[in-house]
């Protein structure tokens, strides 16, 4: 029996994927090189700070990676405030499930600031029961730790658990957690082909489908 709702954030509730993108484009150009659409792919699901250690070990670079991750979150989180574009059904879907009696956790690789910043721009915080982010974590997705330490403190079971993901690795994370994964397209090119059920966008989850 499904009992919890785990969602991801960027990409799946917002709008924020292609805004963090021009970030990174910004900063790497500020150190010296181009970032390729392989690399910028990458981004996708993972934690700042993963993203660059990942970037810098393919290109061999010796960047301070704590002081450049530090100046993407401050310039993310500026453009942020600015608000953002929510997909459709985002800020309908989380208030729908909680009357139906699930619990719900937000897991996302963004820190807790940003979460703040766009649930509250979206006016859904409320309805979440347990945030996991960046800051609660060590390894980023597909890791599943932030699915299964926001399942521990739901009290429920992996198998208890839907996952509703846009990302690639963000679905693997969901699987390798032992979790129901609903891959959820908002017209991202993203591949989705590992999840259970594909959806064009939030208002297509429904009750019938989570069982």
């Amino acid at each position: 029996m499904i009992k919890a709702i785990l969602f991801d954030m960027d990409g799946t509730l917002v709008d924020t994927e292609r805004l963090d993108n021009a970030v990174a484009r910004k900063m790497c150009k500020e150190l010296g090189f181009e970032l390729s659409g392989e690399e910028e792919n990458q981004r996708h699901g993972k934690t700042t700070k993963s993203f660059y250690e990942y970037l810098f070990e393919k290109r061999k670079l010796d960047f301070d990676i704590q002081k450049i991750t530090k100046k993407h979150l401050n310039l993310f989180e500026e453009e942020l405030k600015k608000g953002v574009k929510a997909f459709e059904g985002a800020k309908e879907l989380p208030g729908i499930l909680k009357s139906n009696d699930y619990k719900l956790a937000l897991v996302s690789g963004s820190t807790k600031t940003q979460i703040n910043i766009n649930l509250n721009h979206l006016g859904i915080k409320t309805f979440f029961d347990v945030i996991i982010s960046a800051d609660d974590i060590t390894k980023s997705k597909p890791n599943p730790q932030g699915y299964l330490l926001a399942a521990e403190k739901l009290q429920v079971k992996p198998e208890e658990c839907v996952v509703l993901e846009d990302a690639t690795v963000g679905i693997e994370a969901g699987k390798n957690a032992g979790m129901k994964v609903i891959g959820v397209q908002n017209g991202s090119l993203q591949d989705l082909s590992k999840a259970d059920i594909i959806v064009e966008n939030l208002t297509q989850v429904t009750k019938e489908i989570l069982i």
